[in-house]
């Protein structure tokens, strides 16, 4: 379902099926550009990269990372997401958000409330 964002009205309903997961959230991807009133013509000429492209071609690298997520935002159990991140690591060690998403998690759990930011500042 998309939604207008101004009032809240049900915009547009699809169901794609598909049973490889980053081809579904590339279907819904163009879809969703479609439902929100963006030109065909615009969706053709602008380069849209498929989520593999951009995240990883690993499905349990994928999960894991996406689990990992979850967990410290909603359960905010800082083991459990590293396990998770870790293995999405080691499952693809391309998978740069998943580096990203475990280096993020460490420096939050380590640098006692310091941004990473604040941290490269001090130390310049």
């Amino acid at each position: 379902k998309v939604y207008e964002t101004k009032n809240g009205k049900q915009i547009n309903e699809n169901k794609i099926e598909n049973t490889n997961l980053f081809q579904l959230i590339d279907n819904y991807s163009i879809q969703i550009r479609k439902d929100i009133g963006i030109s065909n013509e615009h969706i053709e000429q602008n380069e849209n990269l498929p989520i593999a492209d951009i995240t990883t071609e690993s499905l349990d690298a994928y999960k894991n990372y996406i689990n990992g997520i979850v967990i410290i935002l909603y359960q905010n159990d800082y083991n459990t997401s590293f396990k998770l991140l870790q293995s999405a690591t080691k499952d693809d060690p391309t998978f740069v958000l998943g580096n990203y998403s475990l280096f993020y998690l460490l420096a939050g759990k380590y640098l006692n409330g310091f941004s990473v930011y604040t941290l490269i500042q001090i130390s310049l």
